[in-house]
Order: structure tokens, then C-alpha cells, then sequence
């Protein structure tokens, strides 16, 4: 299980979920995010999956196939405020 945090550190790219009404306290979890990712070195696109329900699972890296660079990603699952978002970096 993945921990959430209440507070968390605002870096990296965030995905938002404007306009999603929830009733009293819920919890939702991405089970799936298929994050398109391009190397900053060649333009190369590699797409990387990731998940919200384990440690294991949340990041992911692989090599661009064109030059070597390791392309990575970290999704960081966030308590739904007010705001209505989650971040992932």
C-alpha cells in the first residue's frame, strides 16, 4: 500500500482533477497512469506505467532508446483537497 500524504512537497508536474465532486471523505487511487515522457537530450518519447496502489509500483524507469538517457518518474499520491488534485513527479 501506497502511504498518502497529506502535506506533500510540491515539485515536479501535477495532474489535476478540476471539477471532481467527491461526497463526505473518500479516498481515490490510480490504479493506472501511463505517463508519455520525452528525453530532454533527443526528443525521444518513451511512455512509462505507473500506479497509486504500491511502493513498488508508483515509480518506473527506462532508457531512451535513442541516446542512452534514463528517463524516470514518481507518481506521489495526495490527499483530494479543496483544489481537487492529485501530484505526481
Amino acid at each position: 500500500r501506497m502511504v498518502l500524504e497529506s502535506r506533500p512537497l510540491v515539485r515536479g508536474t501535477e495532474v489535476r482533477l478540476d471539477g471532481l465532486e467527491l461526497g463526505g471523505e473518500c479516498v481515490a487511487r490510480l490504479t493506472h497512469l501511463w505517463a508519455d515522457l520525452g528525453c530532454v537530450r533527443c526528443g525521444e518519447r518513451a511512455q512509462l506505467r505507473l500506479s497509486g496502489l504500491s511502493a513498488t509500483a508508483c515509480s518506473s524507469k527506462v532508457w531512451c532508446d535513442k541516446c542512452s538517457a534514463v528517463l524516470a518518474a514518481t507518481l506521489r499520491p495526495a490527499f483530494l483537497g479543496s483544489a481537487a488534485r492529485l501530484s505526481a513527479a
